[in-house]
């Protein structure tokens, strides 16, 4: 939900005092927002890699200008430095308090790391600062981690009904967030409809593609999911796997798969690269079989995000691998938190 929130952003900050980054800042910034739209938009190590380049020389600077101050928040999130990045925001936040795109991230920055509280208060000023039904969707997405996910939902959905003229980009995230709520709610025919309301307004994006594609494995009928990903199976390996095996493929193109997919692996640890450790999890527990290096990588992962689809795996993984003190640390945080999620309370009730 990070990067999806994220591609509402649109860098448009007062520029900050030139005495901190010399002439050419703003050339670099302009530069970067590109690189950083295309890396949200198309996902991949490449373009987030050379914004990150651009913006080297003022990366360390105490002064930085506010715009690229944002974009380095941006780029920390990315490889979720949430700490680093929700330092950026509030000095952003403290230098002009009205800028809504700081107040979005931070918002969603605090609900992944399931730090709801929080998360609430950074809503609030987005209700006066931003159209209702972002302010909506960004307000219902911690209230739906934390005791209230029916009335969410319902507060979310009504809001998208009255607000119609809303921009199209706000009203694919609040269908994307609904489908997640419906899912969350076990209710499948609900959540297809807004998968599929959102995949019309926006059919190419990478972070609802992928997430529909889990969705409809998990709902049985993996030939869709695997019809949906099969232009985009290079970007989302460990889901065209799933797909794959859902539908018996054969040995020899399973092995071709995941050597790939491990040899891509080595390439990222070698060079430093960002993975995600969600995704890994999934690949070594469902594809590969291997336990231990399952709950090695979504108990990791666990520490830094906090998405439902985050619990699910590390959930299945301790569960898989017997591990009674992270079962009893899940159980703890879903029970201070009042977070619901049938898929969860169902593994939980077999796990005993």
């Amino acid at each position: 939900m990070l990067r999806l929130c994220l591609s509402l952003i649109c860098v448009a900050l007062p520029l900050g005092p030139l005495f901190a980054a010399g002439p050419n800042w703003q050339k670099a910034a302009k530069e970067a927002g590109v690189l950083i739209a295309k890396s949200r938009r198309l996902g991949g190590e490449v373009h987030a890699r050379k914004a990150r380049e651009i913006l080297e020389p003022w990366w360390d600077l105490e002064g930085v200008p506010q715009k690229i101050r944002l974009q380095r928040a941006m780029l920390l999130q990315r490889d979720h430095h949430f700490e680093e990045a929700l330092a950026d925001l509030n000095q952003v936040l403290v230098h002009d308090p009205k800028v809504t795109e700081a107040w979005l991230m931070k918002t969603t920055i605090l609900c992944v790391s399931g730090r709801y509280d929080e998360a609430r208060k950074s809503a609030v000023p987005l209700f006066a600062l931003a159209t209702p039904l972002l302010a909506v969707t960004a307000g219902t997405a911690p209230t739906s981690c934390n005791g209230s996910l029916a009335e969410s939902y319902q507060v979310l959905n009504r809001t998208v009904k009255n607000h119609p003229g809303e921009d199209q980009g706000v009203i694919y995230w609040a269908h994307t967030a609904l489908a997640e709520m419906a899912v969350r709610m076990g209710k499948k025919m609900v959540a297809d409809e807004h998968f599929r309301t959102a995949l019309y307004l926006d059919p190419s994006s990478p972070y609802l593609l992928k997430n529909y594609a889990n969705f409809l494995i998990d709902a049985g009928d993996p030939s869709k999911a695997a019809s949906l990903l099969r232009e985009w199976r290079d970007y989302f390996p460990v889901v065209w796997m799933r797909a794959r095996k859902a539908l018996d493929a054969d040995q020899k193109e399973m092995h071709l798969l995941m050597a790939k997919y491990e040899e891509n692996l080595r390439s990222k640890s070698d060079e430093h690269g960002h993975s995600h450790g969600r995704d890994e999890a999934v690949y070594f527990l469902e594809i590969k079989g291997d336990v231990r290096e399952a709950i090695h990588q979504s108990s990791a992962n666990w520490e830094s995000q906090r998405e439902a689809a985050d619990l699910l795996i590390f959930l299945k993984a301790a569960i898989a691998a017997g591990d009674e003190v992270g079962l009893a640390n899940i159980r703890k945080w879903v029970a201070e938190r009042s977070f619901e999620d049938v898929r969860v309370q169902e593994l939980l009730k077999t796990a005993g």
